[in-house]
């Protein structure tokens, strides 16, 4: 215990020894001013207004007549101002996540008061850097069409992505992917990719996609890195209210049911944006929902067994987040994110009897906050902090009949909270045959997930030595805490190498039972039909 209180205590006098201010940012404007000879101008202000926020940046050039800015991602107006000389105004400058752009001024000498605006694209492509990364910008992510929503499927458009199929993550590898919104880091560690917190496609700016070479203060992943900041409000109040519908009446029939499988799909998505203090003060917030009826459909030899299992999947998630601009030097950004996704069914197949089918929930809660102080031309320093809790039930939606929580006599509850809360019920033996498998999945019922608490500070600087050099130093520390119940085989299993007896449809039959509330959660619900069997023993399952 003394040894952890040692290591915490040191952890925060670390932090407090650094100026109590924040954020390097991902972007950065940089460049050199000189008059109409050629000579460096020192001493020049230069000043980056967000042509959208009205939210400013600004900087000063040094002895070599260079400055340097960070600033958030967005269009911006460069704005070069010295006493004697005209002021030079540069519109329309796009800079993106994770890019410096190099940007040039002249100045004259001024006989009257005037202002010289200069008009042309800013360079796109970073010369500074060597990683391996592709942007997705604003533009892709409002224009391009994607059949179900998911942003991430845009990665599959940046050089280097290794992916041929749509995904939650851009690597389907455990260990070989992280994905990082706002700077704060998202990614469920504990398991598997389609577990991964989800984000409405209306509530990401932009995000760039690392494949290789990313620097130190990325990392945690041996494959690829993704790296998304979310939208932000501006000076115009505005917003968005979008549906997307499918419908089976516009499918082919199933090649193995020889029909058309019902199925259904509604998403619903709103945003609203603007101002609290115009130019300071800013506020986004947006929800989607989806209602997705289907059925999972069984094509074994068993024609008793070849039930439909139909379901309604609800997913809903959203998000509020707040900009302040105290100064052009310090800045204050605030978010909060939910997700929720209720699945009632899955499974099916032609070696599955219905019982082995699963109900999977997925719950994401998430709270950050990043502060960012420009120290002077040449230091900033940045401090991020928030806490992101993400677990997953996964549910069996066969169980016994003779027990209140449909648990096997004996065995242990499984609940959704750590301490308390709803039981995850069902759960029966598995029974394993060469080519068919009846009963729960062995590694039902269980709760499942990870919270984390996350704070770091960077501090970027530069100096003179023969030339200019940049450098980053900073901490990040992460406290995992991850509880888990996880009922691994402990129904167990019976397994035999032959094929099932040829009654076996009579020694156990299918049995459906009505459950409108079997994964319910709260005041939202998944509508399902779960299935069970009957056997001629003591405790049926059901």
């Amino acid at each position: 215990m003394k040894l952890r209180r040692l290591v915490w205590l040191a952890a925060v006098g670390f932090l407090l020894a650094l100026p109590l201010v924040a954020h390097v940012q991902d972007s950065t404007v940089t460049g050199n001013v000189r008059d109409n000879t050629g000579g460096v101008l020192p001493g020049v202000t230069v000043t980056a207004t967000n042509e959208a926020q009205g939210t400013r940046f600004v900087g000063v050039t040094d002895e070599r007549g260079v400055y340097r800015i960070p600033v958030l991602p967005a269009v911006y107006r460069l704005t070069a101002e010295l006493p004697g000389f005209t002021t030079a105004v540069r519109p329309g400058v796009e800079v993106l996540l994770g890019r410096q752009v190099i940007l040039n001024l002249e100045m004259t000498v001024a006989g009257l008061q005037e202002t010289v605006t200069v008009t042309g694209d800013a360079p796109l492509l970073d010369t500074s850097s060597s990683n391996i990364e592709g942007n997705i910008d604003r533009r892709q992510m409002e224009d391009i069409p994607l059949n179900g929503r998911n942003w991430m499927d845009l990665t599959l458009l940046a050089p280097g992505s290794r992916q041929n199929a749509s995904s939650e993550v851009p690597l389907d590898r455990q260990g070989f992917f992280q994905v990082q919104v706002d700077g704060q880091q998202a990614t469920l560690t504990v398991c598997c990719s389609q577990n991964q917190p989800r984000y409405s496609r209306d509530s990401i700016a932009e995000f760039v996609l690392s494949t290789n070479r990313f620097d130190a203060t990325q990392g945690r992943t041996m494959g690829m890195m993704v790296n998304a900041v979310t939208k932000s409000g501006t000076n115009r109040i505005s917003g968005t209210l979008a549906g997307y519908f499918r419908n089976d009446k516009w499918n082919a029939a199933d090649f193995i049911q020889h029909r058309v499988i019902p199925y259904k799909d509604q998403q619903l998505s709103g945003t609203v944006g603007g101002p609290v203090v115009r130019d300071h003060v800013h506020f986004f917030a947006n929800w989607e929902y989806e209602h997705e009826p289907s059925t999972i459909t069984f094509s074994s030899q068993y024609p008793n067994f070849n039930v439909d299992l139909p379901g309604t999947r609800t997913e809903s998630k959203g998000g509020v987040k707040m900009d302040f601009q105290f100064n052009p030097r310090r800045r204050l950004a605030v978010r909060w994110n939910k997700y929720k996704n209720l699945i009632p069914n899955s499974g099916g197949g032609a070696s599955n009897h219905p019982s082995t089918s699963s109900a999977n929930n997925r719950h994401a809660n998430q709270i950050f906050a990043t502060y960012t102080e420009v120290l002077s031309n040449k230091t900033v320093n940045q401090i991020k902090g928030g806490v992101n809790e993400n677990f997953y039930t996964l549910e069996p939606v066969a169980g016994y009949s003779t027990t209140p929580n449909r648990r096997p006599p004996g065995t242990p509850e499984i609940f959704e909270g750590v301490f308390s809360g709803r039981a995850v019920p069902g759960g029966t033996p598995r029974i394993n045959f060469a080519g068919y498998s009846i009963g729960a999945a062995t590694n039902t019922p269980q709760r499942t997930g990870e919270k984390n608490y996350q704070i770091r500070d960077d501090l970027t600087t530069a100096f003179e030595l023969g030339g200019r050099h940049d450098v980053k130093l900073g901490v990040d520390f992460i406290r995992y805490t991850m509880p888990q119940n996880w009922c691994n085989q402990c129904d167990g299993t019976f397994t035999s190498n032959s094929r099932p007896p040829a009654n076996i449809q009579q020694l156990i039959p299918v049995v459906t039972i009505k459950s409108p509330s079997a994964t319910s959660h709260g005041s939202s619900s998944a509508k399902s039909t779960r299935p069970g069997t009957r056997t001629t023993g003591r405790s049926p399952i059901a």
